[in-house]
């Protein structure tokens, strides 16, 4: 093998972790304010990375912490429809989520208690969450978003299963942004 060729293939081996651990123009990890959680881990599982981690080439960058959100539900407790218990959210791509609330639960999101929340989203590429409390306070799922790869809930968009400990009671806006630039957010309230 000529040396100009071994080069060659050593420059696109090595341009991908240059990419990695270079900044990316323009970007400027999520503010946090209020005080951190220990409730979750600071990394995360691909598709949803740490605040101000650099991302890798197709996954979904990290959702942005401002901008409108749907108001908050008036109480803690959710009524099941067809589907389940089920939540709307609000941006430039259509987001659901499937609450799935056992019998302990009562109807509300329990604070200091993981519950499963199943995300529908439209859009291409991966998913990342973020969820800002009562106080400013951000969260990340306690796992997920791992990718559905069938399912029976009929909303649009790909589906992700996450594990969510909301710390306080109040409410909270769930953040997501696909990889292709596609935001939305939906609000719940946790008690």
């Amino acid at each position: 093998m000529h040396r100009p060729v071994r080069a060659r293939r050593a420059q696109l081996l090595l341009a991908p972790l240059l990419l990695l651990a270079g900044c990316t123009p323009g970007a400027t990890p999520p503010s946090t304010t209020g005080p951190a959680t220990s409730a979750v881990p600071a990394s995360t599982t691909a598709g949803s990375p740490a605040a101000g981690s650099p991302l890798a080439a197709g996954a979904a960058p990290v959702p942005p912490t401002g901008g409108p959100a749907p108001a908050c539900p008036a109480g803690p407790r959710y009524s099941p429809g067809p589907n389940g218990f089920e939540v709307e959210g609000a941006g430039d791509r259509s987001l659901w989520a499937l609450l799935f609330l056992t019998p302990d639960h009562q109807g509300g999101i329990p604070a200091g208690r993981e519950v499963k929340i199943v995300l529908r989203m439209t859009g291409d590429g991966d998913l990342a969450v973020l969820a800002t409390g009562p106080d400013g306070r951000q969260v990340r799922p306690q796992w997920g978003p791992d990718k559905h790869g069938g399912s029976t809930w009929t909303r649009p968009g790909d589906e992700w299963g996450t594990g969510w400990t909301f710390p306080l009671a109040g409410c909270w806006v769930i953040r997501a942004a696909r990889a292709d630039g596609g935001t939305a957010a939906l609000t719940l309230r946790s008690a």
